[in-house]
């Protein structure tokens, strides 16, 4: 699990905030991330977990949209742009 606060200038609105939201979860484990503004700070809390530490290659594809969700999560950003 992890929570990042990030303090946003005066004056630069976050974009993109909202596409940090995400939940998958299945037999193998789940993945979620949720963030929010508050005032001039961003909260993302992210918490990944897995059901077992050994799974079948049966359970494959679960496993890989798991894992699919992480590296979309790591591809997101918050876009800072000036006020004009």
């Amino acid at each position: 699990s992890y929570e990042i606060t990030i303090e946003i200038p005066e004056g630069y609105p976050a974009k993109g905030v909202e596409d940090l939201n995400k939940t998958v979860s299945n037999d193998a484990g789940s993945f979620n991330s949720s963030a929010a503004m508050n005032g001039q700070s961003v909260t993302i809390a992210v918490k990944r977990s897995f059901t077992r530490n050994f799974e079948p290659a049966a359970n494959w594809e679960k496993l890989v949209t798991l894992l699919d969700a992480v590296y979309e999560f790591n591809n997101k950003k918050i876009l800072l742009e000036k006020k004009k």
